[in-house]
């Protein structure tokens, strides 16, 4: 008995041995928050001076992280709808400024938004050397659910994004197994075990928590889109870590 279980200890080293390269590839690639992490260190910092041409090229020099942008929609007028307009402008030629850095891209899908998916990838795609992630439109109890997409048209998003990934490769910088677990037919269970509740905290720009998770207490957790609850559960299953690290043994990822 005690021959097997050392033979079967020796056979799942290298398993063990790729898991953790994985995850530590993964894990050390994530961008910080640029925003939040200037905002802990300078109380003072103001979304003026975030959205300044020197702001990129400092934030990468003192904390060296991978900045975040986030753009809602490939078009100026309709991110106008969504944040102050000439903001989308500003942003673009700030990162054209700092080509030198490996910014990643976050953009929030939205029913205003996800007619501009492709656009955005193609428009962005060379910019976003750090790839382009999305989420997608969570709702907010007692307030206007007009932004969120129907589970059915989520779904059909979802495998636009599986075709854009492979159109231009590299260029999403999402996993499948948590594209996967997003759909309809997997969300629930997923955000029912919510591991950013469970095991993670976040404050307010005011530094007071700001309740069960990001989007606040009053998040519609049914309905959630936001990316980091679906990529925690990826990144707590061994099952899914394991076909992850086979496609990217195999160059598919």
């Amino acid at each position: 008995m005690t021959k097997y279980l050392i033979h079967r200890v020796v056979q799942m080293i290298p398993i063990l041995v790729l898991i953790s390269v994985l995850v530590f590839a993964l894990l050390t690639s994530m961008p910080g928050d640029p925003l939040d992490r200037m905002l802990e260190d300078n109380p003072d910092f103001t979304f003026e001076d975030y959205m300044d041409p020197p702001f990129l090229a400092e934030y990468k020099k003192k904390y060296n992280e991978t900045p975040a942008v986030a753009i809602f929609a490939s078009e100026d007028e309709a991110f106008a709808k969504m944040r102050a307009p000439g903001i989308y402008q500003k942003i673009k030629e700030n990162v054209l400024r700092h080509q030198d850095l490996r910014i990643q891209i976050s953009c929030v899908i939205t029913s205003l938004t996800v007619d501009c998916i492709e656009d955005l990838v193609a428009e962005w795609g060379a910019l976003a050397r750090g790839g382009i992630i999305f989420d997608f439109f969570t709702p907010v109890n007692k307030l206007d659910e007009a932004l969120w997409l129907d589970w059915d048209r989520r779904d059909q998003v979802i495998d636009q994004l599986f075709e854009l990934k492979r159109k231009y490769p590299g260029v999403i910088n999402m996993l499948d197994s948590t594209l996967d677990l997003m759909r309809s037919a997997n969300s629930k269970k997923v955000t029912d075990n919510c591991l950013f509740k469970e095991k993670a905290f976040t404050l307010g720009a005011d530094g007071k928590p700001k309740g069960k998770c990001m989007m606040g207490d009053n998040a519609d957790c049914d309905k959630c889109g936001c990316v980091v609850p679906f990529y925690m559960a990826t990144m707590n299953s061994p099952r899914l870590l394991l076909k992850e690290a086979a496609k990217k043994a195999v160059g598919r990822a």
